[in-house]
């Protein structure tokens, strides 16, 4: 598939995909590979996801708060509402 014919993920999604990934502490490393950004945008997302209390760094480990919690669980019904 080419990259024309690939779906581009929305900001939310990846928002979610951070999330889900830092359910567990994990390094920003791990968050990367396992989102699928490169480094500076993982940067910018981590910075928007820990300035509205999503995610906590704590060791150079980050970890998704209860209020991430939320969202991981809101953005599911909404997906589910939706197919």
């Amino acid at each position: 598939m080419s990259s024309s014919q690939r779906k581009r993920r929305s900001k939310l999604r990846i928002r979610f995909d951070i999330l889900i990934v830092c359910k567990r502490p994990t390094r920003k490393t791990h968050i990367m590979h396992n989102a699928n950004l490169p480094f500076d945008l993982l940067n910018s997302y981590l910075d928007f996801l820990k300035e509205r209390g999503l995610i906590v760094e704590k060791k150079e480990h980050w970890k998704t708060t209860r209020k991430g919690l939320k969202f991981i669980e809101a953005f599911e019904q909404i997906q589910n509402l939706l197919k």
